[in-house]
């Protein structure tokens, strides 16, 4: 008589040794679909909840990554950091559900700091788009002083361009 396993089923239903054709030997772990979703459920619980908060801090990291990979000419994390600032915006306007889960732990004043990092972000990762090989052949090539330049892009987008971006098309959670 078989026995029902009843709960969280996380371990491979099947293990089957083989021997190959040269003589070596593999394994091989069989899963069901309730063992294999349950093994990724944690994850993706993880992403629902707590993704929301790393969402204004991906555009940031797709600058860095972009300033330490110059040498390769990656224009993926500038388009990257564009989309998820544009989309991040687009959510915070509308009252989606990443600005629902922030706005429910965020003071006012955070809000409005994530809101000027976005657009200071969006703008940087537009400069980056459009001119990054430019300002690095200007920074003589150098990641040290091409970085100086992004951080002295960032501080003018932050404080000028969200001032004028902001009053052009005012942007608050709802």
């Amino acid at each position: 008589m078989p026995t029902e396993q009843h709960g969280l089923d996380i371990f491979p239903s099947y293990i089957m040794e083989t021997t190959n054709s040269d003589g070596s030997r593999s394994v091989s772990s069989i899963y069901t679909i309730d063992a294999f979703l349950n093994r990724y459920i944690l994850l993706i619980l993880f992403i629902i909840f707590v993704g929301p908060f790393f969402t204004p801090f991906v555009a940031l990291f797709c600058v860095i990554l972009y300033i330490t990979m110059i040498n390769k000419k990656q224009k993926i994390f500038p388009i990257l950091g564009i989309l998820i600032c544009g989309y991040l915006l687009c959510d915070v306007m509308h009252s989606w559900y990443v600005s629902k889960v922030i706005g429910m732990f965020a003071h006012p004043l955070e809000k409005l700091y994530m809101i000027r990092g976005t657009v200071a972000m969006l703008i940087v990762n537009s400069i980056l788009l459009l001119a990054g090989n430019t300002l690095f052949n200007l920074a003589f090539r150098n990641n040290l002083i091409f970085f100086l330049f992004v951080v002295v892009i960032s501080v003018f987008s932050y404080l000028g361009g969200t001032y004028i971006f902001l009053n052009l098309f005012p942007i608050k959670f709802v």
